[in-house]
């Protein structure tokens, strides 16, 4: 099968560079954002649209703004959302209601009332509505009041039983639109007429860009001008060679610094003088500019690091795992009535991790675990009635488990064991069941 290549494309604010070293089973491209930064990131991250910027997106202040049926009135802080931070907003709702919203669902359009609105949608949609010319006019007005878009591709996506409707009886959906009173042309889609790209065009286009006041960085015009900047880049080989037909020094224009092999070097071995953290997450995440021009100049971040005389391992701050450290860990912690997949949700432990350690992942790993906490040499043999009294006591074990804090299958696991429970979950079970211990568990 052919492997995928995004160099050249762009998501969001990211243009693809070229492909990094492969991690595992994970592929990772170098990416210049259109503020100037470099980045990592990972492909499923571009391709899903979970990482469209460095970062610098989430500086953009959205208070004042209307997102539908929604006005941002100040920002509230933040949360963690797959490894990173989302800004949340204060927005009041047309109707009156209040609700915190994250900025990306925002801006992409994806919460446009408190919830309000689709379930106005959702409960037309569960009765059979009749439709006549009067009724199609009035939900287009409703929709208009509502402050949604009457475009046909925005109302298809929210309400295809409308669209349907206006064509039976007014011919088109934009026919239906003039029929409300609303003009159909501030809601089609507009596309600018193709421009034929030549080496003189890109030429008299920059000239006349830089004339209006247009900044020619290299990320000012991807950002606001992107045909330009690709057409420049195709008939030129790169932005700064089109600069340099007209005679422009692109160091005159450029906004951000040149990185040259010797000063990554320099820069790291200053760095690593006054005792900053060099661990690769760290500096992707504070100096991506740095770990970029460490990466297109040595290949990857560790070897920039050993170029520097720095060892990677002494910088490196994430634990490094083997099968038989796994297991240490998912036992001790089993001990503690933790099991391997808490200690995945609490994000002590990857998945990958455990895949790439152990074969049959996470299931494996608690098999393992369980068998090797039954077997310790000084356990006792005892006579195990938990399943039974808790059948007396009409108590479940999804019951019993959130009442003692601890998993299902940690219950499952005391149910079914005939050596000795932990002192701490024999003490709050019996608790729980309101009965001794010596009544639950007594030795053969």
């Amino acid at each position: 099968m052919r492997r995928l290549d995004l160099t050249g494309q762009r998501y969001g604010r990211l243009t693809v560079i070229r492909e990094l070293e492969q991690v595992g089973k994970y592929r990772f491209w170098l990416c210049q954002c259109d503020c100037g930064n470099v980045v990592r990131v990972r492909q499923e991250n571009l391709r899903s649209g979970n990482t469209t910027s460095c970062g610098c997106i989430k500086a953009v202040d959205l208070t004042g703004r209307t997102f539908g049926r929604l006005t941002v009135l100040r920002r509230t802080g933040t949360r963690r959302f797959k490894k990173a931070t989302v800004p949340l907003w204060l927005c009041e709702c047309q109707c009156g209601n209040i609700v915190t919203v994250q900025s990306s669902n925002l801006l992409n359009g994806h919460t446009k009332s408190c919830g309000c609105l689709s379930g106005r949608i959702k409960k037309m949609s569960r009765t059979r509505r009749k439709w006549s010319k009067e009724a199609v006019i009035e939900e287009i007005r409703r929709r208009h009041s509502a402050g949604l878009s009457l475009g046909y591709n925005d109302t298809v996506a929210d309400d295809e039983a409308l669209t349907g409707a206006a064509k039976r009886w007014f011919g088109s959906w934009y026919e239906a639109v003039e029929a409300a009173g609303f003009d159909p042309e501030e809601y089609k889609n507009k596309r600018e007429p193709k421009m034929r790209w030549d080496k003189p065009t890109v030429l008299a286009e920059i000239k006349r860009y830089s004339e209006q006041g247009g900044n020619l960085s290299a990320g000012s015009v991807r950002k606001h001008y992107s045909r330009l900047y690709s057409a420049a880049t195709v008939h030129f080989g790169s932005w700064k060679n089109a600069l340099k037909e007209l005679g422009i020094d692109y160091d005159d224009v450029r906004l951000t610094q040149e990185w040259t092999p010797e000063k990554v070097l320099q820069t790291l071995q200053e760095a690593n003088r006054q005792g900053a953290d060099l661990s690769d997450r760290t500096v992707s995440a504070l100096r991506p500019d740095l770990y970029g021009a460490a990466i297109t100049h040595f290949g990857s971040w560790p070897e920039a690091l050993r170029q520097a005389g720095i060892e990677p391992e002494k910088a490196r701050r994430t634990e490094t795992w083997s099968r038989e450290k796994l297991i240490e860990t998912a036992r001790r912690a089993y001990e503690c009535g933790i099991t391997p997949a808490q200690l995945i949700e609490a994000g002590l432990i990857d998945t990958y991790t455990v895949y790439r350690h152990i074969e049959g992942g996470l299931g494996e790993l608690s098999r393992i675990v369980q068998e090797t906490g039954e077997h310790g040499e000084d356990e006792i043999i005892i006579e195990n009635r938990l399943a039974e009294i808790m059948d007396e006591k009409e108590m479940s074990i999804n019951r019993l488990a959130k009442r003692i804090n601890r998993s299902r299958t940690h219950i499952r696991h005391i149910m079914n064991s005939t050596r000795t429970p932990k002192l701490a979950d024999a003490l709050l079970i019996a608790r729980e069941l309101g009965c001794h211990v010596e009544n639950i568990w007594y030795i053969k």
